[in-house]
């Protein structure tokens, strides 16, 4: 049964019949967005910037309205109007300004990787505005956040839903665990047209261990406290995922049943929360799980967040 549009977004948000903890794979996650841009971007070097740019189907052989355009990142939608991105994803590779609007495309309601599949609940959808944090640092990436305001309304159903956002109970709640997911740049051969969104279970680590780390690959990086390091993990089960080459989101899943843990200030503990956006990773030819990405840490842009979704 279709979600009532008119309710409000702390009502729906962060709701997820779909999921199984043995195959998280297979999951088709409402709130994630697949971000595309005109014309192809330049890729980077050594310092993978995850310039992540990015039921019922059938497969179409004709070109794809999408022809062209290239998927660069993953966001989140957080209401029917808005989109959280990184910054980097809709600038050029060091600039403060954000892209022209007719340059980006967001898609919802994406189940499968291949732009030639048509699935029911998809929406193609234009961008009115840009709006990057005021202190976004493209040399360094801190406060790498950005809204996205939808052209027209997103229409939130069993396909498309928004996520709830976080508060700092959230990320510091050592128990949880948290997942990645997103959009591969690159598809997947194999899987072909039935590659769906890849997804991983993230450690959160320590900051000092993060940049210790970078440093011994040769990339001294500094961890604001904007940002969050986390790792896969050499144990990770069920990961597809490489966080910096696909870019994505860093998500919190609900309360287990019968935790002993509860929800701070009456929360819903059934709600999935958006914890951080995949901000920039050391590239790895193999994946190595126990490499750390860096993550822009949402709970600290809630404010933002809120003042430009309305």
């Amino acid at each position: 049964m279709p979600i009532v549009c008119a309710l409000p977004v702390a009502e729906v948000c962060g709701k997820l019949t779909n999921f199984d903890p043995q195959n998280p794979s297979e999951t088709n996650w409402p709130w994630l967005a697949a971000i595309y841009r005109l014309p192809v971007a330049s890729k980077l070097g050594k310092l993978s910037v995850a310039r992540t740019m990015g039921a019922n189907t059938e497969l179409i052989d004709e070109e794809s309205d999408m022809d062209g355009w290239q998927l660069v990142c993953s966001g989140a939608l957080v209401n029917q109007r808005s989109v959280v991105v990184a910054a980097h994803c809709v600038t050029e590779l060091g600039k403060l300004y954000p892209l022209d609007t007719a340059k980006i495309r967001v898609v919802l309601g994406k189940q499968f990787r291949s732009d030639l599949r048509v699935t029911k609940g998809l929406q193609r959808l234009r961008v009115s505005s840009i709006t990057l944090h005021p202190n976004y640092d493209p040399l360094v990436l801190d406060s790498d956040v950005a809204i996205l305001k939808l052209l027209d309304k997103a229409r939130i159903g069993e396909y498309v839903l928004p996520i709830c956002l976080p508060d700092a109970h959230d990320t510091v709640e050592p128990s949880r665990q948290r997942m990645v997911t997103g959009w591969s740049l690159l598809p997947d051969q194999k899987a072909g047209n039935l590659e769906k969104a890849r997804v991983g279970r993230v450690i959160l680590g320590d900051i000092v261990h993060c940049e210790q780390q970078y440093a011994n690959y040769g990339v001294p990086i500094s961890v604001s406290e904007n940002m969050m390091c986390g790792r896969q993990g050499s144990g990770a089960e069920q990961s597809n995922i490489c966080p910096a080459d696909t870019g994505g989101i860093l998500i919190l899943p609900p309360v287990s049943s019968g935790s002993s843990l509860t929800p701070p200030h009456g929360q819903d503990s059934q709600a999935w929360k958006l914890l951080g956006l995949v901000s920039f990773g050391y590239d790895s030819l193999n994946c190595n799980p126990e490499l750390y990405t860096v993550y822009t840490h949402v709970a600290n842009f809630v404010n933002f967040i809120e003042e430009n979704m309305t």
